[in-house]
């Protein structure tokens, strides 16, 4: 397992439009955010937005945009994507292992 700070969104634009096609799937911080017209660059272009994604030995297993602020030692998940078919992953233990070693929160 691995996590990665992404800056180019485009290589993953396949596995984020699978989960926005798929109807038993819902995030509503993204729909709402696609709906008003806001790309997924503008997403992580901002301020503090900061992409993650997660694989297992090459296969990504997740997708995150995280609101970190650092001299408040603050981090809030904005968006989340996940696999829930890969039941073995532990995301949000290594998105929290990576903030607190590389982005000291």
């Amino acid at each position: 397992m691995s996590v990665k700070c992404v800056k180019d969104i485009h290589e993953y634009r396949e596995y984020i439009n699978s989960f926005i096609g798929d109807e038993k799937y819902s995030d509503p911080h993204l729909t709402a955010r696609i709906e008003v017209g806001e790309s997924l660059d503008d997403m992580i272009a901002k301020k503090d937005h900061h992409c993650f994604v997660t694989d297992d030995r090459g296969k990504i297993t997740g997708l995150y945009i995280l609101l970190i602020i650092s001299e408040e030692k603050y981090l809030e998940m904005l968006i989340g994507i996940r696999d829930i078919a890969e039941k073995d992953t532990e995301d949000s233990y290594w998105l929290w292992h990576y903030g607190r070693t590389n982005l000291k929160i």
